[in-house]
This record gives C-alpha cells, sequence and structure tokens, in this order.
C-alpha cells in the first residue's frame, strides 16, 4: 500500500488537500502476488506515516495474504480470488460513489498493474501510466460491472500496450503446496 500511496500523494496530494478530497485507502485494490513486495506494511505503521489517508475502511485482514488463512481468501494469488476482488471494488465504486457523481467529476484509483490489469480493466498498464474508464449503463445490477475505456485517453508515460491483456490472464487458477499454479 505504502507504494500507492506515495504515488496517489505525489499526483492528486495538493489538488485533493486544496479541494477538500479524502484520499481513502482500500485493502481491495492491493497487488496481486504474496510475493514481500506486494504485501503491506501494518494499518498502524502507515496511519503514522501517511496522516492525511483515511485508513478507517481498510479490511481488518490487511495485511494477511497467507494461502493457509481461510479469512485472507479474498487477497489470495488465484484467479478466482483477484476475480472477485476486481468485481468487488467496481461494485463498491458503481454502487456507493457512481450515482452521485457530478458531470466532470471522476473517481481516481491507485492501484498496481497486475491487479488492475488482470482483475480490473482487461488493460495493460505500465508504470506511471494512466487509463481512464466509465460504467457501461446496466438495468440490472447484478455480475460484474462492465468497464468502457474512453478512446484515445491514455497518459503518464504512455508506454503501455495499446492491445487489450484480457481480464483474468495468466492468473493461476489455484494455490497448492504453498505454490500457486495455473492448471489446465
Amino acid at each position: 500500500m505504502r507504494r500507492t500511496i506515495e504515488t496517489a500523494l505525489l499526483s492528486f496530494g495538493n489538488y485533493a488537500k486544496e479541494h477538500n478530497i479524502p484520499i481513502i485507502a482500500n485493502a481491495g485494490w492491493q497487488e496481486n502476488s504474496d510475493k514481500p513486495c506486494d504485501t503491506g506494511s501494518s494499518i498502524e505503521e502507515l496511519s503514522k506515516e501517511f496522516p492525511e489517508v483515511d485508513f478507517s475502511r481498510v479490511d481488518q485482514v490487511w495485511p494477511e495474504k497467507n494461502r493457509n488463512s481461510e479469512k485472507a481468501k479474498k487477497y489470495w494469488y488465484t484467479k478466482e480470488s483477484i476475480m472477485q476482488r476486481g468485481e468487488d471494488v467496481l461494485k463498491e465504486i458503481e454502487a456507493k460513489v457512481w450515482p452521485e457523481m457530478e458531470d466532470g467529476k471522476a473517481v481516481v484509483a491507485v492501484s498496481h498493474s497486475g491487479f488492475l490489469r488482470a482483475g480490473v480493466t482487461g488493460w495493460w498498464f505500465n508504470n506511471g501510466d494512466y487509463r481512464i474508464f466509465e460504467f457501461e449503463e446496466r438495468e440490472v445490477k447484478e455480475g460484474r460491472p462492465t468497464l468502457k475505456q474512453i478512446t484515445g485517453v491514455k497518459g503518464g508515460m504512455g508506454e503501455s500496450f495499446e492491445t487489450p491483456a484480457g481480464l483474468g490472464g495468466d492468473l493461476p487458477e489455484a494455490a497448492v503446496g504453498g505454490l500457486s499454479v495455473g492448471l489446465p
């Protein structure tokens, strides 16, 4: 979470402060793997380091990703868990934030390229790049919300591939014996 908070504050911190926009930490947007670089620090530690960030809604399971822990299942490095987490963060925005959005306003989610690509959008993101999406209109709010990329809008360093990667991509189907593996 530290890397994304630093990125959010460097990119949007002054604007957010000037316009009284909260910066809210959310464990749902964390990176996919359980490698040390993708396993977070404690909220107690992070809240001292970043007092301007609202940590009150961070899942109490944070930063647990242990594949032997059933309570951490939503954060496991498996296709099922990552795809469900992607659906959950989109539904949260769609249900709680999107209906109250005014024209010209946006939700900015600062996350990790692997999770954005495989769990949320199905598009490639290189470091520092961004893309802009909107929700497809839908009558029934069941299932995964569908995103539509705003054509021609891609920014940052501009090095992301122009072709979609596809949701789920190369994610492992299951975690076996401490290793995540793709099953046929």
